[in-house]
Formats: structure tokens, sequence, C-alpha cells
């Protein structure tokens, strides 16, 4: 794995875990809303749109590092270099 891969892949695990969390944070204000009353704002869809949007930005900074390398003219693997 080239250097460029390994901070690709430590960028987009990073995002992923704070999307983990704003998801965890999502999810507890959805159950507590629902225990202390009527809500609409906050329900399991919203929870699974967070989540959803979290794995997103994890896949776009993975994309983003790793272009980031290669625009570097870092050889990355799989692309060969001369």
């Amino acid at each position: 794995m080239s250097g460029s891969e390994n901070e690709a892949r430590r960028v987009a695990l990073r995002s992923l875990v704070q999307a983990i969390a704003v998801v965890a944070l999502t999810g507890a204000g959805t159950a507590v809303s629902q225990l202390t009353g009527p809500a609409d704002a906050l329900t399991l869809k919203t929870v699974a749109t967070t989540a959803l949007a979290g794995a997103g930005y994890a896949v776009a900074a993975y994309v983003h590092k790793r272009l980031d390398g290669y625009r570097a003219g870092r050889r990355v693997e799989g692309h060969g270099g001369m």
C-alpha cells in the first residue's frame, strides 16, 4: 500500500467514526423526543438519512485523499509509473 492510500484510509476511517458519533447522537435525540411526547421532526427516517450521509462523507474523504495523492505525482498502487 502506498502512503497516499494509507492516508486516504485513515481520513476515511476518521470521517466514518465521526459520522457514527453523529448518528448515535441523532438516534438518542430521536429516542428521547419520542419518549417525551409527539415529535414529527425526529424519526427513524432522520437517523437513516444521517447514517447514509455519514457513509457518503467517509467515501468522499477517501476518494478525495486518493485523488490528492495521485495529483501530487505520487505513485498510487495499480496506476503504475514511468
